[in-house]
């Protein structure tokens, strides 16, 4: 079956035949030279299913090429990297989805909280050099119509600085649910994808006020039923509307679910926060942004580290830790 993988560099989904595994891959978008995995050993019916790689809404993945050439080893811990498996709208239950999401935020909540960091450091770095250029443009021309327009300029640019620091962060998240050795680089990769994103958010932000202005309930539907649009175009890279008709698709059914997960997680959060006099804030921000990449994982059928976790409890499956717990042999290694 077809190997899929994201680059190292860029984060873009590759996707090659399973007789590629452990050579180099070059990737066609940033040119970026990376080991191929090797193909994860499936040790439960559930992981077999959802690793048989089959045509779905995103494309056909039996077809795959084989561009890459030059064999290498590949690092043995990056055989628990769970591959992109196809996009299956599954049904989801409350206590599974936080409890997976306990199990991945439990392993990898520090270099999730590292990444948020160095996010928050890029971004008021940048917006304290774009503010301080405005402002001392503004004194030096003395005109406070140009002054003002420079500000609502530096803005806008924090803004997109923002918005293209968060893709990178959800990049990083998806990686690091899906077992992947922390990439860092993952964190300044969302360029590509920031127009579409944009142009995502204010569809589907179009499509949620009009459903408001009817009534408060039908633009709940509509939030819900479009809330793994994003997640979706940042993932797979897909286009604004195949990109809003597959999260209709995936929340079907799952939409009062996600609801309460999200009012339950969010006053916990608040009141772990509050009682913790906002050190809390430093392991809820994690755990908010990782319980919404399982959300988004389990409910489009892709598996998660979690559940590689309960296939090694498995007393039929080895044990081990995961990347971030061991340096040696990775327990799904034949």
């Amino acid at each position: 079956m077809p190997i899929e993988f994201r680059c190292l560099q860029c984060g873009k989904l590759l996707r090659t035949g399973d007789d590629t595994a452990g050579k180099q891959a070059k990737c066609p978008e940033c040119g970026g030279v990376m080991p191929i995995p090797g193909e994860p050993v499936a040790t439960s019916p559930m992981i077999r299913e959802w690793q048989d790689a089959s045509s779905g809404p995103v494309g056909d993945s039996s077809q795959a090429e084989n561009p890459y050439q030059s064999p290498a080893a590949f690092p043995a811990a990056q055989a628990w990297a769970v591959p992109a498996g196809e996009i299956r709208p599954t049904r989801i239950g409350f206590g599974e989805t936080l409890s997976r999401a306990w199990a991945v935020f439990s392993d990898s909540w520090l270099v999730v909280l590292g990444a948020f960091l160095l996010m928050l450091l890029v971004y008021f770095a940048g917006y304290f050099v774009m503010a301080s250029i405005a402002a001392g443009i503004g004194i030096a021309i003395q005109d406070r119509d140009a002054a003002r327009i420079l500000a609502h300029a530096a803005q806008l640019g924090a803004a997109l600085l923002s918005l293209w620091l968060n893709i990178g962060l959800q990049l990083f998240a998806l990686g690091v649910a899906r077992g992947e050795q922390p990439r860092y680089g993952l964190v300044f990769a969302g360029g590509p994808r920031l127009l579409p994103v944009i142009g995502c958010f204010l569809l589907t932000g179009l499509i949620v006020f009009g459903g408001t202005l009817l009534l408060i309930v039908p633009g709940l539907i509509f939030l819900m039923m479009l809330s793994q649009a994003q997640l979706l175009v940042i993932d797979r890279q897909l286009g604004v509307l195949p990109a809003i008709s597959l999260s209709a698709k995936i929340m079907a059914g799952n939409k009062l679910v996600v609801l309460v997960i999200w009012i339950v997680a969010g006053v916990l959060a608040y009141l772990f926060a509050l009682v913790t006099c906002g050190l809390g804030l430093f392991a809820a921000t994690p755990y908010l942004l990782l319980l919404k990449i399982v959300i988004y994982l389990s409910a489009s059928g892709q598996p998660t580290l979690a559940d590689r976790y309960a296939a090694a409890a498995s007393p039929f499956a080895p044990q081990g830790g995961s990347p971030s717990q061991q340096q040696g042999e990775s327990p799904f290694m034949a």
